[in-house]
């Protein structure tokens, strides 16, 4: 990758051009409050904004610096056949993502999307659903900034156990929901963009245990033992329990979001819980004067 400076070596460059969309960007938005900070007049000061609904960042003055977190929205639980003897699946977590973009290359607002919670599936004698993939966060129009997919939902509890939910829809480093009867789910291995899975519903009793997110911390939940229905995950964008068949099969436990927060559902005995919704927070770093 190359990039164009026009300028004296001896001073700074006027302009920077960039490789990708030759967009110009002029020195002052890289040279000023950095200078400030190499002379000691001016500090780093964070500007933090959360969202947990959709809404738009404002950019903060004397921006240099953005990091930002999105967690993808937790899938539901499926629901577990009740003429079967099998489970259904926890809920996959949303994928956890992680990105540092220089704030000159962002406009003054930017919308942002928080990925919802994936519903619950229902349980029923012959007419059980799968759980519902939770919704992608972003940062931009349709994530043009960056963006973290929902987590799958947990498959439906029959004749044996339903699988748990991928770590997010279509990312093919996240983890992968259990694939057997009362197996446990994986985590994911991407370095910095991870989702883990739900675990599988049981066929004689306890469902398997969804995945730890090692990015953010959340663990998963626990398997549903004695029929019951399986425990979410904690944490932002974790995935929903399963449905248990009562007396038979536990349902599967869901996968762990960001953070150790409560907020996706248990499994009942028949329907699975509902996984958690996302939740983006932007952190931007400010050149302050002293």
């Amino acid at each position: 990758m190359s990039h164009t400076y026009d300028g004296t070596p001896t001073s700074f460059p006027t302009s920077l051009t960039l490789p990708d969309d030759n967009d110009d960007l002029e020195a002052a938005a890289f040279n000023s409050p950095y200078q400030g900070l190499a002379d000691r007049t001016a500090t780093l000061v964070a500007d933090v904004q959360i969202f947990t609904a959709d809404g738009t960042w404002t950019k903060p003055s004397n921006a240099l610096f953005v990091d930002a977190i999105l967690v993808g929205g937790g899938g539901g639980g499926g629901g577990a056949d009740t003429t079967g003897t099998g489970g259904g699946g926890g809920g996959g977590s949303g994928l956890t993502a992680y990105v540092r973009i220089h704030a000159a290359m962002l406009p003054a607002t930017v919308d942002v999307t928080v990925g919802a919670a994936g519903a619950i599936g229902s349980g029923g004698a012959g007419s059980a659903t799968p759980g519902d993939p939770g919704g992608d966060s972003g940062l931009g129009a349709a994530g043009s900034f960056a963006s973290a997919g929902g987590g799958a939902g947990g498959a439906v509890g029959g004749l044996a156990g339903g699988d748990g939910g991928d770590g997010a829809t279509g990312a093919a480093l996240d983890g992968t929901g259990g694939a057997t009867p009362g197996a446990d789910g994986t985590q994911g291995s991407a370095a910095r963009s991870i989702g883990g899975g739900g675990g599988a519903g049981g066929t004689s009793a306890v469902g398997g245990d969804g995945a730890l997110s090692s990015s953010g911390g959340g663990t998963g939940g626990l398997g549903g033992a004695g029929g019951s229905g399986g425990n979410p995950g904690l944490g932002y964008g974790a995935g929903g329990g399963g449905g248990g068949v009562a007396a038979v099969a536990g349902g599967g436990g869901g996968a762990g979001g960001y953070g150790p927060t409560a907020l996706a559902t248990i499994g009942a005995v028949g329907n699975g819980g509902a996984g958690a919704a996302g939740i983006v927070i932007i952190t931007t770093w400010r050149g302050v004067a002293l």
